[in-house]
């Protein structure tokens, strides 16, 4: 069975500390660039936030509301925000072949997401999964009858550098 190649971005799922609802906040979007549901965001340095690039340590959670134009003044967005909120997440390629790298670092692929639908297109960019610090850590694959180990897996995962802290770090 083949996995679809259907990036989603990274939909809230779940949390690790305890079954909770999700906690979400508003943060101001600058009068950047486009952010699509289920985007990663980060903290930018005029304070607010932005879509988080590939490789970002400052990364806040996913957008929950999308932001589809650059408007000439701040604008709020609700984000998952929990540093242990999980998210589900598709892998670009096939490196995350078998349950061996549960527990490895990915960073993410931040693709400008689909102007019709205003969802995310980000991924996990699986050639770059390892033990050292990047932006999102493999927890599990999403255990569905469609989904495997392999090309285009969907996985749960956690925002291993985030913005509050984790991954053993503490940002602010």
């Amino acid at each position: 069975m083949a996995n679809k190649d259907q990036p989603k971005g990274f939909q809230p799922w779940g949390g690790l500390k305890e079954v909770r609802p999700m906690q979400a906040q508003t943060y101001n979007v600058s009068t950047a660039t486009a952010i699509f549901v289920y985007d990663l965001v980060a903290r930018a340095d005029d304070g607010y936030i932005d879509t988080a690039a590939a490789q970002s340590v400052y990364i806040v959670g996913s957008a929950l509301t999308p932001r589809t134009t650059a408007d000439s003044a701040a604008k709020p967005i609700l984000v998952a925000s929990d540093p242990f909120q999980m998210f589900i997440a598709q892998a670009d390629g096939s490196d995350l072949s078998s349950i061996t790298y549960v527990g490895n670092n990915c960073d993410h692929l931040a693709t400008t997401g689909n102007t019709s639908t205003f969802l995310s297109k980000h991924e996990i960019d699986s050639s770059e999964n390892a033990a050292g610090a990047a932006g999102v850590q493999i927890e599990a694959l999403d255990d569905r009858p469609d989904n495997d180990w392999g090309e285009f897996c969907d996985c749960i995962v956690t925002i291993y550098e985030h913005y509050y802290g984790r991954g053993g770090t503490q940002y602010i």
